[in-house]
């Protein structure tokens, strides 16, 4: 009887390792996606941001928590996580759907929410990767020379 209390407890504690290990494994997918790490990327490089939340702008936490729904196959990609620089924090917004008939992608929302102030939309920013120019196509890549 002793032997099976034992062996219970080790199965419940085993289940409950490995519940968190595949949380994990999927949070750190959903934080290496090439969506958010443009994002992030991005941000890094826009003046506004970098004029509200400062230098050095990354995740807020070692293991950051994604929040929201990357499915680009299903065409819908609108997520949140927090960031931190030197100045500040904020929460970061992103959302883009695929259009049914022209199959590209277009950004509803890039956006930052600093600690105490208001949403900025960085869409309205000089320096927007995800807005093609007037001559290139929505998805393009530029050929190199």
């Amino acid at each position: 009887m002793k032997d099976q209390r034992i062996a219970r407890k080790a199965f419940g504690a085993f289940c409950v390792i490995m519940a968190i290990t595949l949380g994990g494994i999927i949070k750190y997918e959903d934080a290496n996606s090439p969506v958010v790490t443009s994002t992030l990327y991005t941000l890094r490089r826009s003046q506004v941001a970098r004029e509200e939340l400062g230098d050095n702008i990354s995740f807020s936490s070692l293991f950051p928590w994604i929040s929201g729904s990357l499915s680009t196959a299903h065409g819908n990609v609108t997520f949140w996580y927090n960031a931190t620089g030197t100045k500040n924090d904020a929460v970061v917004r992103f959302s883009s759907i695929r259009d049914p008939v022209t199959r590209k992608f277009s950004v509803h929302e890039w956006s930052i929410t600093p600690t105490g102030k208001p949403k900025i939309s960085l869409l309205d920013d000089d320096f927007r990767p995800f807005i093609p120019a007037k001559n290139e196509e929505p998805t393009s890549r530029h050929k190199s020379q």
